[in-house]
């Protein structure tokens, strides 16, 4: 199972992009001071659109672009 938010494999359940953008956002908006990832050597090559730890980055880097403004 697999939706845009939230993915289940293996008896698993993992974030996806989206979710990771989301949180993300969140914790800017909420001033939070970071974000855990639980097991990054588990996420793929920074250059794959799956990519946990790019889509923090892009979601910061869309969050400032849309402040300064």
């Amino acid at each position: 199972m697999q939706n845009e938010h939230i993915m289940y494999e293996q008896n698993s359940w993992f974030n996806t992009p989206t979710t990771v953008r989301d949180k993300t956002v969140y914790a800017i908006l909420k001033g939070i001071g970071g974000i855990m990832i639980f097991a990054q050597d588990e996420d793929v090559n920074m250059d794959n659109p799956l990519s946990l730890t790019a889509s923090i980055g892009k979601a910061k880097e869309n969050f400032s672009k849309v402040v300064s403004r």
